[in-house]
């Protein structure tokens, strides 16, 4: 009975340890100098760089958010999921000698390079990004100046941490097309070149709104137009094509949709739709026909401000994209009856 007591309670006291050293979140059994990959204290981070082969960018953070190369506001999904690796990866074991050669090649031919700065500017920690690893859950990593790269994963989560780590500009950039308070509109246009009598011109004036031209005889519902000059927050685009194959051809060539022209006290910004040709993605119900061509009738083009192109979805622009005639109630009424 007293051996069986001493067994159980050495059990108990391996298991501890072995949970201690291996399991725990917080510590590694490796060196931090081989394998210090995570940053508990991320809110001392003061600026990232990644940079591969082909892209590199900079990540800093500011008083009124982090940008990318200081010019652009980050889309937050990018930054909350690289905050999240940076915190919770961990070494799960140094890569099997069998294998280092290979992953040390692979890892020199195509790799991303960060570099974090504390607040400071001191750079606190320098590390390489690999591919994922041989179970597919897991990212090849290498501390810089370290003797041998590590396999690391992230508890609750099954995949490879390369993309979050992606150097691209348009996996960093807000994708905000309009996010704009309604008592800051001063005026909206919103222009349909097939289809003139339903464009519109919405003109802020105090609390009154206006819009033109009016309909003869039909009144105008005020509340609607209040309504509508609160639809420009957070309509986000889908995600940028610049820089894609013939862009700029298969945009300015496809039927022009709308125009939507904003203007504030801080200048005026325009969206030009155009619609998108069908694509593989495009089911057939999603698909209409102009001039003996298919287009996709869930997603267009977007010309921001005559800078930048994106794709944008019907459903976020949807409750913009409205006829003149639904501030006139009446008269949709009587269309209605026809």
């Amino acid at each position: 009975m007293r051996k069986t007591l001493l067994y159980i309670l050495s059990f108990g006291l391996l298991a501890t340890l072995a949970w201690y050293f291996l399991i725990r979140e917080n510590d590694s059994v490796f060196s931090s100098d081989e394998a210090g990959f995570s940053i508990k204290d991320t809110a001392a981070i003061s600026k990232i760089f990644l940079s591969n082969r082909k892209d590199r960018l900079t990540l800093t953070r500011t008083d009124s958010g982090w940008v990318v190369n200081d010019k652009f506001p980050v889309l937050p999904a990018s930054y909350n999921t690289l905050f999240e690796a940076l915190y919770g990866q961990y070494p799960i074991g140094p890569v099997p000698q069998a294998a280092h050669n290979n992953v040390v090649r692979a890892l020199s031919a195509s790799s991303t390079k960060v570099e974090i700065y504390g607040k400071n500017g001191q750079k606190i920690r320098t590390f390489f990004v690999g591919n994922e690893a041989h179970d597919f859950n897991n990212t090849y990593m290498l501390m810089e100046g370290a003797k041998r790269p590590y396999i690391v994963g992230l508890r609750g989560f099954e995949g490879f941490l390369t993309p979050r780590y992606s150097p691209a500009l348009y996996d960093w950039r807000d994708r905000t097309v309009f996010d704009i308070a309604p008592e800051k509109i001063r005026k909206v246009e919103l222009i349909y070149p097939n289809a003139p009598e339903n464009s519109f011109t919405l003109t802020a004036n105090g609390n009154t709104p206006q819009v033109s031209p009016l309909m003869p005889g039909i009144p105008v519902d005020t509340a609607r137009l209040r309504d509508y000059l609160g639809f420009f927050r957070s309509i986000n685009a889908e995600g940028y094509v610049n820089g894609t194959d013939n862009i700029d051809s298969l945009v300015r060539t496809a039927p022009r949709y709308a125009t939507i022209r904003i203007t504030t006290d801080a200048g005026t910004h325009t969206a030009e739709l155009f619609f998108m040709a069908a694509t593989q993605r495009t089911s057939f119900p999603e698909s209409f026909v102009i001039n003996g061509e298919m287009y996709d009738s869930e997603r267009q083009y977007a010309i921001l401000d005559n800078k930048d192109t994106l794709l944008v979805q019907e459903l976020m622009f949807k409750k913009i994209l409205q006829p003149r005639s639904i501030f006139f109630p009446r008269a949709q009424a009587d269309s209605a009856k026809k």
